[in-house]
């Protein structure tokens, strides 16, 4: 196994742990919406689109649950990379 994809697979695997510590921040209520657009990513500018059509309170949960597939997904992936079977 290269180094590579050791470090690649860990660093995934981190940054996918810390999308799924964000994603349960969000959905128990821990984190809000970013009110500001200057600082703001792809899910960030979802969750203040979302805001504004569904109201704030769903797009929470919906910001929530897109960090968590985010999450589960670069976790996953991590592990593939990790482990040589992407």
């Amino acid at each position: 196994m290269k180094r590579g994809h050791i470090l690649g697979g860990i660093f995934l695997i981190l940054i996918g742990l810390f999308g799924l510590f964000l994603g349960v921040r969000y959905l128990f209520g821990l984190e809000s919406l970013q009110q500001s657009g200057l600082s703001c990513g792809a899910i960030c500018g979802l969750g203040l689109l979302a805001s504004q059509l569904i109201g704030e309170k769903l797009a929470v949960l919906l910001v929530g649950l897109l960090w968590l597939i985010a999450g589960l997904w670069l976790t996953r992936f991590g592990f593939a990379v990790y482990s040589n079977k992407p």
